[in-house]
């Protein structure tokens, strides 16, 4: 007799709003519609912002459901970046230079001293706490609340603008630099505890890179105007190689905690990786809209996507079950452990795990999926 192995798939699309909720497969659109996003970021207790380049800061408290403007205090609203420190500081990046709230948004505070350019272009927070901000006029770095800055752009060419930033888990900083915003003069790398920067002996093409992040495995993953380009090491030696699969209107990268790599492509939706990059699958399933600007992935287990002014779209991260006749395998989106379990079922009802400790109760109606529970795994 054979074995026939059903194979059901929920890829991190599904929206559950609640413990009780029921919401079919798919992303869920927010039904708000903000205009020029320039970035957004998540907050440890899982406060949701989105800066505008028109219009400030904006927040969710709900992962997503309403938003507030929280910017009034700023008297400059053009916010070209977010950046959000272990301790919830948020920080503002304008063409006035640097806001910094400590209070979720209720007040803010213009930071400008020693800071010789005002027009800031990029932030990154370290691991230790160090505050970086590219600007038209190289690099400045603070710490703590950015009370006071100072220039760190030893080793950068003198005059240039710096349009990117990224850290690594160990303090390590990379700053992407360009005398015109259009080609690029090389990435360079600042490392923990130093003070002048080096200059990478490789680099994407000749242009400038616009955004990136750091996969603790395979390193920088960085996007141009050609599209998105991932380190590969042949040989010994480090080389870029541009991702064919996702197109070349890259606009923004996103990180899960967990390793997965989602990126943002106009017109072409979002496309994710759980192997450091290597092979990259469409995530498109219920996204009405496919222009997607900024990405964001929450603590709370959701990705959260802007569709350039065409509205706000969410999505959880949920794990992938292959059912077979004698258990049940659960694998979530990242990739990173099989758990076989014994099977609950009751009709078409299956309760599942993920690696965060979750517990889903799943119920199944023809082809689609409905999240009906979500707890915590409770061990006695």
């Amino acid at each position: 007799m054979k074995t026939v192995a059903f194979v059901v798939t929920l890829l991190s699309c599904c929206e559950f709003p609640g413990p009780l909720g029921a919401q079919t497969l798919g992303w869920h659109d927010l039904q708000w519609h903000p205009h020029n996003c320039s970035s957004m970021a998540v907050a440890s207790n899982g406060y949701i912002y989105l800066g505008s380049y028109t219009s400030g800061v904006w927040r969710s408290t709900d992962n997503g459901d309403s938003w507030s403007d929280v910017s009034k205090e700023m008297i400059d609203a053009s916010v070209t970046s977010l950046t959000v420190s272990p301790n919830g500081d948020i920080f503002a990046g304008t063409y006035s230079g640097v806001y910094v709230t400590s209070d979720s948004g209720r007040s803010w505070t213009l930071r400008t001293n020693g800071l010789g350019s005002l027009e800031v272009f990029a932030l990154t927070i370290t691991s230790t706490g160090l505050l970086y901000v590219g600007t038209i006029d190289g690099v400045f770095k603070s710490s703590g609340m950015a009370l006071e800055w100072r220039s760190e752009s030893a080793g950068l060419p003198k005059g240039d603008a710096v349009f990117s930033l990224a850290s690594d888990s160990t303090g390590n900083v990379w700053a992407s630099t360009s005398s015109d915003g259009t080609y690029s003069d090389g990435l360079y790398l600042m490392q923990r505890g130093g003070s002048y920067w080096q200059r990478a002996d490789f680099g994407p093409d000749a242009w400038v890179v616009t955004g990136m992040v750091v996969d603790p495995k395979r390193g920088l993953i960085a996007k141009t105007k050609l599209g998105l380009y991932v380190i590969t090491d042949l040989m010994g030696v480090k080389m870029w190689r541009r991702v064919p699969d996702v197109g070349d209107q890259v606009n923004s990268i996103a990180l899960s905690a967990s390793g997965t790599i989602y990126v943002g492509v106009g017109k072409h939706g979002v496309y994710c990786s759980s192997d450091h990059g290597t092979t990259w699958t469409a995530f498109n399933d219920g996204l009405t809209n496919l222009s997607v600007g900024a990405l964001v992935v929450s603590s709370s287990g959701y990705i959260f996507a802007e569709c350039q002014n065409q509205g706000v779209f969410r999505c959880p991260i949920v794990p992938h079950v292959v059912i077979t006749a004698a258990s049940v395998a659960v694998q979530d989106v990242q990739g990173d452990r099989l758990v076989e379990l014994g099977i609950a079922k009751k009709g078409d009802q299956f309760i599942m795990i993920n690696e965060a400790d979750d517990l889903y109760v799943i119920q199944y109606q023809g082809r689609k999926g409905y999240i009906l529970k979500k707890d915590a795994l409770k061990i006695n």
